[in-house]
Parts: C-alpha cells; sequence; structure tokens
C-alpha cells in the first residue's frame, strides 16, 4: 500500500516519539520518506530517536513539555522555521500509572490529563494556523480502548482518552472546511519498555490481561503504525472524527471460558 515516498513532501510532527509507540511510528514514517519533528519531555528519548531515525537533514529534535502551551508554540513555531510547513500531527505523548480512583491525587490526576487532555489540544491549536494557511492537514490522536470500556484502576487515564474522543469529533466538525482531518487510532492494552514499569508492574497482572485477547497475544506497537499511516494518507482523504480499535478484540470483552460453551 505504501511505496517508500508516499510520504516524501510531508512534514510530520510526533509528541512522545522518542519511545514505544511513538517511535514505530516515526521509524515507518522516515522510511517512507517524511521529513519528521520529534518532540519528547525527556532528552535521553530524542538521543535514542537520533540514532535510529534518518537523515538528519530531514529530522528535527525538541525538547517539549506539551504541558506548556509556551512550549508547544515554540514546537510548531520551530517546525515552520525548518521545514516551511506542518502536513501532519501525531499526539503520541502520555501519561498514566495505576491506582483506585479513590487513592489517585490532585496531582496524580493533574498531571495525566494536562499531558493527556490539555497537551493534545495545545498541539492542535497551535498547528491549526499552519494546515489552515496550507488547506491541508492530518491530525492524528493516539487514544486508547479504556475511553470506551473504561478499565480498574486508570480512571485519570480513561477520563483523559475519553476527553480526546470528543476533542477529536468536535474539531473534526470544525475544521473540516479548512482542508484538515482529525481522526484517532485507540490501541488496547500493548506491552512496551516504556509501560512496563509503570503499568506491568507484575506477571499477575500481565497475565490477567493477557487473557483478555482472543488471540492470547498483546498487540505490539507496530501494530499502531498502520492506521496511523492509513489516516495520514491520500487513501483517508474522507475518513474525518474516525476512531480505529487496534486492540485484537480485547475491547469485546472476550472471556476465554466461554469457549466451554464451542
Amino acid at each position: 500500500m505504501f511505496f517508500p515516498n508516499t510520504f516524501a513532501d510531508k512534514v510530520v510532527v510526533i509528541t512522545g516519539g522518542g519511545t514505544g509507540i511513538g517511535k514505530e511510528i516515526a521509524r515507518e514514517f522516515s522510511r517512507l520518506g517524511a521529513k519528521l519533528v520529534i518532540a519528547s519531555r525527556n532528552p535521553e528519548h530524542l538521543e535514542e530517536a537520533k540514532k535510529e531515525l534518518g537523515n538528519p537533514e530531514d529530522l528535527l529534535l525538541l525538547a517539549t513539555d506539551i504541558k506548556d502551551s509556551a512550549q508547544v508554540k515554540r514546537l510548531m513555531q520551530e517546525t515552520v522555521s525548518r521545514f516551511g510547513k506542518i502536513d501532519i500531527l501525531i499526539n503520541n505523548a502520555g501519561a498514566n500509572f495505576l491506582s483506585p480512583a479513590e487513592k489517585i491525587s490532585d496531582n496524580g490526576w493533574h498531571a495525566v490529563l494536562a499531558v493527556v487532555l490539555t497537551g493534545t489540544f495545545y498541539c492542535m491549536r497551535e498547528a491549526l494556523p499552519y494546515m489552515k494557511e496550507k488547506g491541508f492537514g492530518r491530525i492524528i490522536n493516539i487514544s486508547s480502548t479504556t475511553a470506551w470500556t473504561g478499565s480498574p484502576f486508570m480512571a485519570h487515564s480513561g477520563a483523559a482518552k475519553a476527553g480526546i474522543g470528543g476533542l477529536t469529533k468536535t474539531t473534526a466538525v470544525e475544521w473540516a472546511s479548512y482542508g484538515i482531518t482529525v481522526n484517532e487510532v485507540c490501541p488496547g492494552p500493548v506491552y512496551t519498555e516504556g509501560s512496563k514499569d509503570r503499568l506491568w508492574i507484575n506477571e499477575k497482572i500481565v497475565e490477567t490481561v493477557r487473557k483478555g485477547f482472543p488471540s492470547g497475544n498483546f498487540p505490539a506497537a507496530k501494530d499502531v503504525v498502520g492506521p496511523v499511516l492509513f489516516l495520514a494518507s491520500d487513501y483517508a482523504n474522507s475518513v474525518n472524527g474516525a476512531s480505529i480499535a487496534v486492540d485484537g478484540g480485547e475491547s469485546l470483552r472476550y472471556n476465554p471460558e466461554f469457549n466451554s460453551f464451542l
């Protein structure tokens, strides 16, 4: 479907692009010829990206805390200063930890919503003028199936991801006349190195979640890449306000014990 130069004329901004799902997305856009801007609040993650991704002439790495609207504005300004435009924005940066709802502190609640929901809004708002100027834009928000299903110990994250769904659909309508589409990709539980210490804190949790997948296996971070590429491409010109699940059917609430009735 996608040839080596599919995105050769595109400038792609990816938040949280140095690890996990973001890194897989960045790697594939690089392979397909895009000019990449990788934003991360962790400079070490940017160094990792620098080692792995493409031609330095087509790569801009910027330490950015997306909770700070001034830093987000600078991110978009420097992108346009370097590459002249912004075609595609992938809002991938996230924050999460496990906690019963009653034990989430004020700081913990605000920290997750500030990155996941407010940070996504800041990035969309600051990219918008540049996309409007060109009459073209693709915005893809990385959300989660927890926005639809909820999940124990993730009240903060589920609330933030549900907010992304509302934001995605509202802006999809408001910005369509500018030549901009806004969609979301919603992974289910994905086992990555970045989430291992925050979410997959013991083998019992891992195995309990694994049983919820009809295949018996977690999706890989790279499984999220295909839907993102599709939504960023010309194949998706008329796809707007959509939510695509990448969870192997886990959000259908599969129960392996049901197989005994077959």
